[in-house]
C-alpha cells in the first residue's frame, strides 16, 4: 500500500507545470492601411512603364515579367552562403531540441571489467564483472518538459529568422538587378548625349574655321563634351559593381555569373494590393520569430521556478560478478541494487532568485520587442505605399520634363544654326536634356524599388517555407 501511495503521489507531482500561461501580446492593428489607396495609383495619361495587378505569392518577383530576374533569384536562394549558414543554425536548433527531449527519458549504461590482484605471499585472484545501470530523473515540476518547449520554440525562431533572411535576400537581388538595368539605361543616355555634343562641336569647329565663331565658343563646347565624357566611366564602374553585388548575392563571382541581360523599360511593374493589416502579424517571418522567442523565454521562467524545488532520481543496477570466468553466468553471480535520491536546494547565495528574476525580465523585454517589431512592420508597409504614390507622380512629371527638354534642344539647335541664339543658350539646353533624361531613368528605378520594398514589407508572400529545408 505504501508503494502504491508513493507511486500515486509521484505521478501527481510529475504533472505539475510551473510554466506561466502565455498569450500573444496585443498589438493595435489598424482596420486598414491609411495609404492603401496608393497601391493602385496610376498617374493620368499613358504610363511610362507597363502596369499589371499582381498577387503577393511566395514567388512575388515573377510579377516583373523578367526571366533573367527569375533565374538570378533561383540561383541566389540556392547558393547564397548567408542562407546556407542560416540553414545550419536551424540544424543546430533542431539538434538542441533532441537533446532537451532526451532529458525526459531514462538513461541506460553498460560496463564490464576484469582484473587480477594478489600479494607477495598470497596466490593471485581474478575478478570479472558486468553491469547495466538504469537512471531516471522524475520531472516533478515540468522543468525538463519546459526545456523541450523552450528548445522547440527556439528552433522555430531560427527557422523564422532564416525565412526573414531569405526575404531580405529576395529584395536585395531584385533591387540590385533593377539598379544594374537602370545604370545601363543611364549609360545609354549619357552616350547619346555625348554623340549630340560631339556633333555640335563638329559644327562649331566648321564655323570657327570659316571665322563665323570665336575660339571661346569652341572651347566652351569642348568643355561640354569632356564633362559628358567624364560621366561615362563612373556609370560603367557602378554597373560593374552592381554585377559584383549580384554575384555575391548569388554565392559566386562576377566572372562566373557574367553580365545579366534585360532592359528596365521592358519589365512590368506589378501593382500589389496590401491586404488587411492584421494579416501582417502572421505573414512577416520577423514577427513570427519574435513570437517564438517569447514562447522560449516563457518556458525559461518555468525552468527557473523548478530550480527552487527538490529533484528525485531513481537508479537500478544489475549485473554479474565472479572470481572465476566459468562461474560468471551462474545464479549465485547475479547482483542488483535499487536506489532513490532526493536533492533539495537550501542555500545558494541568491543565485536561483537572480536566475528567476532574469528570466522574467527577459520575457518582459521580448514582449516589448514583439510589439515594436509589429509596429515597425505596419510603418514599413505604410512607407512603401506612400513611396509608390510619390514615385509614380514624380516619374509622370519627369516624363513630361524629358519630352519638353528634347523639344527645347531641337529648337535651340535649329536656332543656333540659323544664328538666332548664342552658344550659351544651346549649351544650357544640352545640359537640361541630359539631366532630364537621367532623372527619368532614376525615377523609373525608384518605382521598381518601391514595389520591391512593398513586397518585402508585406512579408513577400511568405508561406512558411525556407529554401533548403
Amino acid at each position: 500500500m505504501r508503494r502504491l501511495i508513493l507511486l500515486f503521489a509521484t505521478t501527481a507531482l510529475a504533472g505539475c507545470d510551473l510554466v506561466p500561461d502565455m498569450t500573444t501580446p496585443t498589438v493595435a492593428a489598424p482596420p486598414a492601411y491609411a495609404n492603401a489607396q496608393q497601391a493602385s495609383l496610376s498617374p493620368g495619361g499613358p504610363s511610362p512603364v507597363s502596369l499589371a495587378e499582381a498577387d503577393l505569392t511566395d514567388t512575388w518577383w515573377t510579377g516583373f515579367g523578367s526571366a533573367e530576374l527569375n533565374q538570378l533569384m533561383a540561383t541566389a536562394r540556392a547558393s547564397n552562403h548567408d542562407i546556407k549558414a542560416a540553414l545550419q543554425r536551424i540544424r543546430q536548433a533542431r539538434a538542441q531540441v533532441k537533446g532537451a527531449q532526451a532529458a525526459l527519458l531514462p538513461t541506460l549504461d553498460a560496463s564490464a571489467s576484469t582484473g587480477r590482484s594478489g600479494q607477495v605471499d598470497q596466490p593471485d585472484s581474478n575478478s570479472y564483472r558486468g553491469n547495466l545501470l538504469v537512471g531516471y530523473e522524475l520531472d516533478l515540476w515540468g522543468a525538463n518538459a519546459a526545456g523541450v518547449t523552450g528548445a522547440e520554440a527556439s528552433a522555430e525562431a531560427s527557422a523564422f529568422d532564416a525565412a526573414a533572411l531569405d526575404l531580405v535576400l529576395q529584395g536585395d537581388v531584385a533591387s540590385t538587378y533593377f539598379t544594374y538595368l537602370a545604370l545601363g539605361e543611364r549609360l545609354k543616355v549619357a552616350q547619346e548625349n555625348l554623340a549630340i555634343a560631339r556633333n555640335t562641336l563638329a559644327l562649331i569647329e566648321v564655323q570657327a574655321a570659316a571665322g563665323a565663331v570665336s575660339g571661346l565658343e569652341v572651347a566652351q563646347q569642348r568643355q561640354q563634351v569632356a564633362s559628358i565624357s567624364a560621366q561615362i566611366p563612373d556609370l560603367e564602374g557602378q554597373r560593374r559593381q552592381a554585377v559584383n553585388a549580384l554575384a555575391l548575392l548569388a554565392g559566386t563571382t562576377a566572372g562566373v555569373l557574367g553580365e545579366p541581360g534585360g532592359r528596365l523599360d521592358g519589365l512590368t511593374l506589378p501593382i500589389i494590393q496590401p491586404g488587411i493589416p492584421s494579416d501582417l502579424l502572421r505573414r512577416r517571418p520577423d514577427i513570427r520569430s519574435a513570437e517564438a522567442s517569447l514562447v522560449a523565454a516563457n518556458a525559461d521562467i518555468g525552468v527557473a521556478r523548478a530550480a527552487f524545488l527538490p529533484t528525485i532520481s531513481l537508479t537500478a543496477e544489475g549485473g554479474i560478478a565472479s572470481a572465476m570466468l566459468e562461474a560468471v553466468f551462474r545464479p549465485e553471480s547475479l547482483l542488483y541494487s535499487l536506489a532513490a535520491s532526493l536533492v533539495a536546494p537550501i542555500f545558494d547565495g541568491g543565485r536561483r532568485d537572480a536566475d528567476l528574476e532574469a528570466s522574467k525580465a527577459r520575457y518582459e523585454e521580448l514582449v516589448y520587442s514583439y510589439q515594436q517589431t509589429a509596429l515597425t512592420a505596419f510603418r514599413e508597409v505604410e512607407d512603401a505605399l506612400v513611396d509608390q504614390e510619390s514615385q509614380a507622380l514624380r516619374e509622370a512629371a519627369l516624363v513630361e520634363s524629358a519630352r519638353q527638354a528634347r523639344q527645347a534642344y531641337n529648337i535651340a539647335a535649329t536656332q543656333y544654326r540659323a544664328g538666332a541664339i548664342d552658344l550659351l543658350t544651346l549649351l544650357d539646353t544640352q545640359r537640361t536634356l541630359l539631366s532630364a533624361q537621367d532623372s527619368l531613368v532614376q525615377a523609373r528605378l525608384a518605382r521598381f524599388t518601391a514595389a520591391v520594398s512593398l513586397a518585402k514589407a508585406l512579408g513577400g508572400g511568405w508561406q512558411g517555407g525556407v529554401p533548403g529545408t
